[in-house]
C-alpha cells in the first residue's frame, strides 16, 4: 500500500513540475527552462523542493531526485514543441536538474502495482502517461 501511495506522490508532483513549466514559459517569453537548470529555474518560479523528489527514490535514497527533463525542449519556445511531447518523466538519473530522453526510464520500472512495473510521465500539455515495463 506504501509503493501506491508512493506512486500517486510521484504523479503529483509530475503534474506540479508540469504546472511550473507551463508558468515558466509564461513568465519567460514562451520559454521553457534550459535543461542544466530546469529545476533551479522552476524553484525560482516558485516549485517546492519536495515536489522536485520522486517519492519512491526518496524512500531510499533522501538526497536523490529521480526525475529528468527532456533534453531535447531545452530554451525552446513552447509554440516550437508539440503538445504531446514526454516533458519530465522518470529517470534513473538521481542528480539534480538531470537531463536526458526518454532512454533513461527506469527498465524495470520504478513504481509497482498489480504485478507490474510502471513509469510516470508528463508532456508538454498536462497530460500524465504511465507505462509499463
Amino acid at each position: 500500500m506504501r509503493e501506491q501511495g508512493r506512486n500517486v506522490s510521484c504523479m503529483q508532483n509530475l503534474s506540479r513540475l508540469g504546472a511550473g513549466l507551463s508558468s515558466y514559459a509564461a513568465d519567460n517569453d514562451d520559454r521553457l527552462p534550459v535543461a542544466d537548470r530546469w529545476m533551479d529555474e522552476l524553484q525560482t518560479a516558485g516549485t517546492r523542493d519536495r515536489n522536485l523528489h520522486c517519492p519512491e527514490v526518496r524512500s531510499v535514497n533522501p538526497g536523490a531526485f529521480g526525475y529528468a527533463f527532456n533534453k531535447e525542449m531545452s530554451g525552446k519556445k513552447v509554440s516550437e514543441v508539440k503538445p504531446n511531447t514526454v516533458a519530465l518523466f522518470d529517470s534513473t538519473f538521481l542528480t539534480r536538474n538531470a537531463t536526458s530522453g526518454i532512454e533513461s526510464l527506469p527498465n524495470p520500472g520504478r513504481h509497482k502495482g498489480r504485478g507490474k512495473t510502471s513509469n510516470n510521465l508528463i508532456m508538454l500539455d498536462g497530460s500524465m502517461e504511465v507505462r509499463y515495463r
